[in-house]
């Protein structure tokens, strides 16, 4: 019987691991083939201003020259001639001379190879690396909002399997009360508060400064000192972020709750923190992994606004200070670096989805 049962077994593995794999290349290709779209969608968007910006240093030069000594010695019917000339020389150099759609490719080329060049902009000397500039603001934004949301995942995941077991009660509804105040409380005003409270009135923490001097040495120093100078964001985007967390489980679980199979885990005999946590959670972590998952992606959409307010350096406060400064290389690095987080955390989630889900991957369509 051995004999016969276990290549059927074998044989039900790799088709799965097989299933699987096809499934995670599609969800590979797919999500690479959206971010090529979205930073062409970029790449156009941006063109325009890359024009008009390269156009008023056509004309700039191209006025600095009649201003010039060598403009005055050059015959007045020559002057004309020399200035078209001038004039052509500044659009070869800026590129204006091709067609949109080369400089358009040739912008996403470079984006998707992520080859924007140096420049002066928050460089302390000399010229600087746009790619190096973004990868520091990136690895900035990565320990606030990861940290932040595995926070609020945390947090939410408790608070939320306690409003399921006390389903009705005073518990649940105040609880429900606070997530309907504060999840519709905008992050940016709660940290205003935070700022005027917690630096100008107790003065526990300075404005704008994330690290000890001098910066401490070794991987686990410095992540433990930049957490602690990060308290105040962290806090503010926890006490915004988990209650809704918290409501979406509650929810989850409650469905879960009048299955058969909790139901039959009653009849056992089972407390009830224990048939939610063994068994109604462990069912419904397909959809709390996914909001866990999205509530990461969508930190980078929503909450970069909160580095601007704390004057952090990260990709937020980089983005802005870009485009008041006009840059638009860096403009355009930051949004890559964005939307790569974002598109890399959706395919992440489909991944992790399609293993606790086998269902997904194993579907004919």
């Amino acid at each position: 019987m051995n004999a016969i049962i276990t290549p059927v077994i074998t044989n039900i593995r790799f088709r799965g691991d097989f299933l699987y794999l096809k499934f995670a290349m599609k969800r590979l290709f797919w999500g690479g083939f959206s971010f090529i779209c979205i930073i062409l969608m970029y790449a156009c968007v941006l063109n325009a201003k890359v024009e008009a910006t390269a156009w008023a240093d056509v004309v700039s030069m191209v006025q600095g020259f009649m201003q010039s000594e060598e403009a005055k010695k050059i015959p007045e019917e020559d002057l004309t001639a020399a200035k078209k000339r001038v004039e052509q020389q500044a659009i070869s150099l800026y590129g204006l001379d091709r067609p949109m759609m080369v400089r358009i490719l040739e912008l996403t080329k470079d984006a998707l190879l992520f080859d924007f060049g140096k420049t002066s902009f928050q460089a302390k000397t000399g010229l600087m690396k746009i790619s190096t500039i973004v990868w520091d603001a990136s690895k900035k934004s990565l320990l606030l909002f990861v940290t932040t949301s595995a926070l609020c995942f945390w947090f939410g995941l408790i608070l939320g399997k306690k409003k399921a077991i006390h389903t009705g009660s005073f518990f649940d509804k105040m609880s429900t009360v606070l997530t309907m105040i504060f999840f519709g409380t905008p992050a940016w005003w709660v940290a205003n508060l935070f700022i005027y409270f917690f630096v100008y009135q107790q003065r526990l923490f300075p404005y704008g400064v994330f690290h000890s001097s001098p910066i401490p040495v070794g991987f686990i120093p410095y992540v433990l000192d930049s957490l602690y100078y990060l308290s105040l964001p962290i806090l503010t985007l926890l006490i915004v972020g988990f209650w809704g967390t918290a409501y979406i489980v509650r929810n989850i679980l409650l469905k879960n709750l009048g299955e058969d199979y909790i139901m039959s885990a009653r009849a056992r005999g089972l407390p009830e923190p224990k048939v939610v946590h063994n068994h109604a959670l462990r069912s419904a972590a397909p959809p709390i992994v996914t909001m866990g998952l999205l509530s990461l992606a969508t930190a980078f959409a929503g909450n970069i606004v909160v580095e601007i307010v704390y004057a952090y350096n990260g990709l937020g406060l980089l983005l802005w200070q870009a485009i008041r400064a006009n840059q638009i290389k860096v403009m355009m690095a930051a949004l890559v670096a964005i939307t790569l987080i974002y598109c890399a955390a959706l395919i992440i989630l489909d991944l992790i989805y399609g293993f606790l889900d086998p269902r997904i991957n194993c579907h004919p369509k």
